[in-house]
């Protein structure tokens, strides 16, 4: 339909209202048409209505959107007639509606039905909609002798009616609307002027002829079922939208770009706020019973007319998002609205989907513009937090919004391309809030803000963005501690979370190709996320056997173990199985503890050497700056000076890059509640590994030294990894932030570094117990310049270490000869030289440990 056909047609409906407005008084019987095109008698049901909607039934009535809004009241209406029989009882007589006033009655609303099949589009498809409860008059609750328990009263528990007037100014107030009792006025619309409802107009003056009151649940339903009617063509031009309370008394805003549905939806909700907001002007008036009811039914017929907008019940739209998303990003919705769609359509999957998916995926890509620069991120962020936390069903144990969430198509996106992980960091559903990063990398803008004079992690800079991470961090994490408590979503958010640390395992290789793998800061997010699940774990209620079961999400078939090939390792398991070990269904705590362990391995460790890599490149490029600088007057007249400077300007860019890279991770792995969590779990797989190595040491004991020769299967056959992160990060918060492990080493990490130096035979990989004695290295107060002081006499005054230490660092020494790399013979030289720096300052400040090496030499 062309522009100057639907203006034709505005004229014309236009025309028509006007006309029907002067004449409605002397010629109403001349004028309008009979009401039995809409309504029915008490005693018939109707499966269908004519012009309103087609192949309809009673159990599901197929609405041809074609006719747009016409399907909403009038399907409801054919769903649940007004039986005024079966209202009133059996045994009554129904009395015949007068003809005048059914007629008059019935060329109102044949009226409407002709200016709405004018006013909407062709739409070619059909769909299924959930009808709720929007009344329309009929004969019998517009009979003006005959009582009815449909129709209800303003005076539920009184005799006294409200005054029609004081009920036209609420209702006129509420709407924003204006009310023709007199024939005075036009039904022509004017901007910033209420418009004129004739067909209500023409209700209200049956109703107050006949001194019954107001039927006021029909009477809200037919008003706005009208007003619905004058502007669904005029939604387009935003000049109908008068400026009130919403949203946020800042229309602009949130009608910029809006399409037919997102304005409809605001005209709802615009009356839905000024229901409330007659409670608040007016406390003493809302107090009465009258009132109550009145504002009730408002409000309830808004939220049934604002379920059916969304699911495109009157017009279907191309937007991607929700009309709700910006009131919901502004804060402005009505939380209360929103349970009370998601109570009524929680229980049809379906219906629930097609309400809410747009809101969902509108969420999602907001989220893809976040940043912290700019606080972009912080509502989307608090959105999705709060429909996770919506909760329904009897006791509250089902997450609508949860559930929506785990089974939208791209929570779990397929594997298209070799970059697995690269790929589900852009597309997946919950990566964008995980996203949200103070790294270089992952925001450049942000970095070149914050970090380009190269800001210290402990500096004022960096607390507001520590602080923010943190938040973003807790807040992802009860998203997906919600996802995880819907029994239905368990299941699938775990999945989820094994698959970001599965796909993206290469970022543990020497050698990966960065841009295969979701970059550092929002794998660090994840870890955050799995620390704060697995902080309340239990070792008792984790399977130990898990890693080795055919179900275990945790990767671990190329990995390297400690003390045993794979081959042997197949043999044991194989074993297991015949010996009569039954594989029980992991829990959860065992599944999250180990993906949680998986999970520093795959974010935290590749991290670390990431940082260290940009101080060595930092270093390096300095290095040849410095060199070139200095020998400026050489070359800068010789024929290499331009390549001289331009290598420089090149070398100078680059090390800001580098800069900023490595001040951002600073700021994010050196932040100190970070350093403290990771030690804390890090101490429970110490623990864990105690556990079995030791099975017999009760807690707060001592072991017997030296371990039983035997390794036990289950530590042999244990990824090595299992023991080497352990070693890594503690050298690397030893060298860049002392105080934490000063502050933070628990026992259990002491006793089990000790026991580990003192029974290397039980590592293959004497490079691995290498490093563990390099830990004892680097505490040494000699070295860190006395740092350590506290560090090192908890260590060094443990039983341990005065009675056994000493002789297995001498045992190590001699047979670190023989390591069996190539380059054996300049590694023991740095390996020697830890122990001999170790057992001198051992013998210098104990004499307890000197007579200990005495006696085992």
């Amino acid at each position: 339909m062309s522009d100057q056909q639907k203006e034709e047609i505005r004229r014309k409906r236009l025309e028509r209202l006007g006309q029907l407005n002067v004449t409605s008084g002397s010629n109403s019987a001349e004028n309008l048409t009979s009401h039995n095109s809409l309504s029915t008698t008490s005693s018939q049901r109707p499966t269908s209505s004519p012009g309103l909607f087609r192949n309809g039934s009673n159990d599901c009535m197929k609405v041809d959107l074609q006719q747009h809004i016409r399907s909403d009241a009038a399907a409801a209406y054919a769903q649940t007639p007004l039986d005024l029989e079966r209202e009133q009882g059996k045994g009554e007589e129904t009395l015949p509606l007068p003809m005048e006033i059914g007629e008059e009655v019935g060329k109102i609303v044949s009226q409407m039905e002709v200016d709405i099949e004018a006013d909407t589009r062709h739409v070619s498809r059909k769909r299924n909609f959930e009808i709720t409860s929007i009344n329309l008059p009929t004969e019998d609750n517009l009979h003006p002798n005959i009582p009815s328990e449909s129709c209800t009263p303003l005076t539920p528990t009184t005799n006294a009616v409200l005054p029609v007037l004081e009920v036209v100014r609420i209702i006129e107030s509420v709407f924003n609307v204006k009310f023709d009792l007199e024939n005075s006025c036009s039904s022509l619309s004017v901007p910033n002027i209420p418009p004129v409802v004739p067909a209500s107009s023409e209700l209200l003056k049956i109703w107050s002829s006949s001194g019954k009151g107001i039927d006021v649940e029909n009477f809200v339903g037919s008003l706005l079922y009208e007003l619905v009617a004058l502007h669904i063509a005029d939604f387009k031009d935003p000049k109908y939208l008068q400026p009130g309370t919403f949203p946020d008394d800042d229309s602009t805003d949130v009608l910029t770009g809006a399409d037919t549905p997102s304005l409809i939806t605001y005209w709802f909700l615009d009356i839905y706020e000024r229901s409330y907001e007659q409670e608040r002007m007016y406390p003493k008036r809302s107090g009465s019973n009258q009132m109550k009811e009145l504002l009730m039914h408002i409000r309830q017929q808004c939220t049934n007319y604002i379920g059916l907008v969304l699911q495109e019940a009157f017009c279907e739209t191309d937007a991607v998002t929700s009309p709700f998303l910006k009131p919901l990003l502004n804060q402005t919705l009505p939380m209360e609205l929103l349970l009370e769609l998601t109570m009524r359509y929680y229980k049809n999957k379906a219906t629930f989907k097609t309400v809410f998916s747009p809101l969902i995926l509108g969420l999602w890509h907001r989220m893809r513009e976040g940043s912290i620069l700019g606080n972009r991120h912080r509502m989307p962020l608090m959105v999705l937090q709060q429909l996770c936390d919506i909760r329904a069903g009897d006791n509250g144990t089902i997450r609508p919004f949860a559930d929506l969430i785990a089974h939208q198509e791209n929570f779990i996106p397929s594997i298209l391309n070799k970059s697995a992980g690269h790929e589900l960091g852009r597309v997946g559903y919950l990566s964008p809030f995980f996203g949200v990063s103070i790294i270089c990398e992952d925001d450049i803008k942000l970095a070149e803000q914050f970090f380009a004079e190269g800001a210290s992690s402990e500096g004022l800079v960096c607390k507001p963005l520590q602080n923010e991470l943190e938040y973003v961090r807790s807040t992802m994490h009860k998203v997906v501690h919600s996802i995880l408590s819907n029994q239905s979503t368990r299941e699938k958010c775990i999945k989820f979370l094994s698959e970001v640390l599965n796909r993206n395992s290469s970022r543990t290789k020497i050698q990966s190709d960065r841009r295969e793998n979701i970059t550092d800061g929002p794998m660090l997010n994840y870890l955050s996320v799995f620390q704060l699940l697995s902080f309340k774990v239990k070792l008792t209620k984790i399977d130990p056997y898990y890693p080795f079961s055919p179900n275990c999400l945790v990767d671990l078939k190329n990995d390297t173990r400690i003390k045993s090939s794979n081959k042997e390792l197949e043999i044991w398991v194989s074993s297991l199985q015949i010996n009569g070990h039954q594989w029980i269904e992991a829990k959860f705590p065992t599944i999250c503890w180990f993906l949680t362990l998986q999970a520093h391995h795959v974010c935290l460790i590749p991290a670390v050497n990431n940082y260290q890599r940009f101080i060595r490149q930092s270093v390096e490029i300095q290095k040849m700056l410095q060199e070139l600088s200095t020998t400026q007057e050489q070359w800068q007249n010789g024929p290499n000076a331009g390549r001289n400077k331009r290598l420089m300007k090149r070398w100078k860019h680059e090390l800001k890059l580098i800069n900023m890279n490595k001040s951002s991770m600073a700021a994010v792995i050196l932040h100190e509640d970070f350093l403290k969590r990771s030690l804390s779990f890090y101490s429970s797989v110490v623990e864990y590994l105690n556990a079995i190595i030791m099975p017999q040491t009760e807690s707060g004991w001592l072991p017997e030294l030296p371990l039983p020769p035997e390794v036990p299967p289950l530590f042999a056959n244990l990824p090595e990894w299992f023991v080497e992160d352990i070693a890594d990060f503690l050298l690397f918060v030893q060298q860049y932030s002392v105080s934490t492990v000063a502050e933070s080493l628990e026992d259990p990490m002491v006793l089990w570094l000790l026991v580990m130096i003192c029974t290397t035979n039980y590592v293959r990989n004497p490079y691995l117990a290498a490093k563990l004695v390099e830990v004892l290295y680097v505490i040494n107060p000699n070295i860190r310049g006395g740092r350590t002081d506290f560090l090192y006499r908890k260590i060094m005054t443990n039983p341990i270490a005065e009675n056994h230490l000493p002789s297995a660092l001498m045992k190590f020494y001699t047979d670190v000869e023989s390591t069996g790399a190539s380059s054996e013979f300049y590694d023991k030289f740095t390996i020697r030289y830890h122990i001999s720096i170790i057992i001198k300052t051992m013998w210098d400040s104990n004499p307890v440990q000197r007579i200990s090496s005495r006696g085992n030499m």
